[in-house]
């Protein structure tokens, strides 16, 4: 039987990079149990929530270091950020990069208990899975 624990789940802010990972949408579509099923929709509510916070964080960082054209151009108008599409180009890399650092390893807890769940119940899971899994989980000896 899945159910809460006492253990509160605490994930970096680095977490949040990998909720774009497609591995999530394969998790949420697993047939767990009905309880481990309710919880982790629970939870992966609550991350999406907190990963609003730190992703309008890292765009304040972005909007501070980018650099800006400083004059209209062909698809872009003076004081666009200058980037590829892709990347976006810094006036100082280096001081970005440690902000962003410090940002990334910032703890944050969710205010839910971890999920305490018996794998021999639920769906087997890849590797790559049970890595998203593990800071939400327990697992049930």
């Amino acid at each position: 039987m899945s159910k809460k624990t006492e253990s509160k789940i605490k994930v970096q802010n680095s977490y949040f990079e990998g909720m774009n990972n497609p591995i999530f949408q394969i998790i949420i579509k697993k047939s767990f149990t009905t309880k481990t099923s309710y919880w982790l929709a629970r939870v992966f509510d609550k991350l999406q929530s907190e990963a609003k916070i730190y992703f309008a964080e890292k765009q304040k960082l972005i909007e501070k270091y980018a650099k800006r054209h400083e004059k209209d151009g062909e698809g872009f108008k003076k004081g666009d950020i200058v980037s590829d599409g892709q990347t976006v180009d810094l006036k100082d890399a280096t001081i970005f990069r440690k902000e962003l650092n410090e940002l990334l390893e910032i703890e944050v807890e969710i205010g839910l208990n971890k999920i305490e769940i018996d794998l021999e119940r639920e769906p087997s899971c890849t590797v790559e899975e049970m890595g998203l899994l593990l800071p939400l989980i327990e697992v049930k000896e």
